[in-house]
Parts: C-alpha cells; structure tokens; sequence
C-alpha cells in the first residue's frame, strides 16, 4: 500500500517519514523507519550535480508501507526550494541537501563568544536569496554586550531584515 509522508530524519540509506493522515485529538503522526535505492529514486542523467543522498529533510515522498514501523521510499515528488552545499570531504559535482521544502530559516548568531560574524551571516543569506525563502536573524549571548550602541546586525536592519 503506497502513502505520502515528509522526511524528517535522513540516516545512510534510510529515512524516517512522518506519515500523513487524519490525526485524532491527542494523536501522534505514524512515524516509518524507511529505506531507499538511490537508482530508484533520483535521475542521475538529468543532473550536473549528484546529490550525496537523495533524499533530505523535508522532502514529500511517496511510501511502500511494509509494516507497523518500516517501508521503501518509492518516490522523492518535486522540491519547492532546498538550502544545499557542496559535499564536505568529496571531489568533483556532489552537493549536500541540508533541507527542502523550507518556509522560513531562522539564522543564530552570537554577540560575543564567539564574536558576531558578518561573513557566517552573509553565507546563509545568499543561501536563502537562491531558494526565495524569508530569512530571520536571531542575536543571541546579549547579556555579553557592554555597549548598548554596539549593534552590529545594524546593517540587516537597514537592508530589511528582521532582526531579534
């Protein structure tokens, strides 16, 4: 029996899938521990870039439901958008989906220890500005900062972004 799902932990060659369904008061979403073959799932050919798993957080998927706890991922449907990077430690055209289907991203940087990086916020606001999802900022460690004139998320404020 095939049913839908959301992907919302990815592990080497599995999957946990929240199951969709009508839910009763004070019921959890079934939960599958499910597995996938990558030749099944993804089109290598239409692709420059191999994903190193082809399936990520957030992906909708269709699911063979095998029994109470465990099914195969049959189908990865279309991707609204997806925050990615290249692979760590690969060579060559391998990218890391780090999420998909992404409404808002909420971005956490320090005040102070370690001190506010411009550069680390820049990295995931370019990300966002590719796959048009809204961005927040989120200054954290404020009990650290001595100059109450010292903002410097300032920059963000005045461009538009929200920031807390």
């Amino acid at each position: 029996m095939m049913q839908t799902g959301v992907v919302s932990e990815v592990f080497p060659k599995m999957a946990k899938v929240l199951m969709d369904g009508e839910l009763q008061a004070g019921e959890e979403r079934k939960k599958l521990l499910c597995t996938y073959r990558r030749a099944q799932v993804i089109d290598q050919e239409r692709q420059e870039w191999r994903e190193r798993s082809p399936v990520a957080p957030g992906d909708r998927v269709a699911v063979k439901v095998l029994g109470s706890r465990d099914g195969v991922i049959e189908e990865i449907y279309e991707r609204r958008n997806s925050i990615q990077r290249r692979a760590p430690g690969r060579e060559g055209n391998i990218l890391h989906t780090l999420a998909a289907n992404i409404d808002h991203v909420v971005i956490v940087a320090s005040y102070a220890d370690p001190k506010f990086s411009p550069g680390f916020v820049d990295r995931f606001l370019i990300a966002t500005e590719q796959a048009e999802i809204t961005p927040y900022l989120v200054v954290n460690k404020m009990d650290l900062r001595q100059d109450p004139n010292d903002r410097p998320w300032k920059l963000y404020e005045d461009f538009g972004l929200k920031c807390f």
